[in-house]
């Protein structure tokens, strides 16, 4: 049976549009889980400063 695994990236369902999310759990919990921790990005730049912020110029398209 296939299970996401950390770091992989998906597209899911945000307040407003689909987004990128990367998941962030463990493989172990994954497997074994009916919940995965993700983290919700975006494929837009703005001005607004985070405290981290991670660029993916390759690797996957939108849906």
């Amino acid at each position: 049976m296939s299970f996401p695994r950390r770091g992989e990236v998906f597209w899911g369902p945000g307040k407003k549009k689909i987004r990128p999310l990367l998941v962030v759990s463990n493989d172990q919990g994954n497997r074994y889980s009916n919940d995965v921790v993700v983290i919700p990005g975006t494929t837009q730049k703005r001005d607004i400063v985070y405290p981290v912020e991670i660029l993916v110029t390759e690797g996957f398209s939108k849906p």
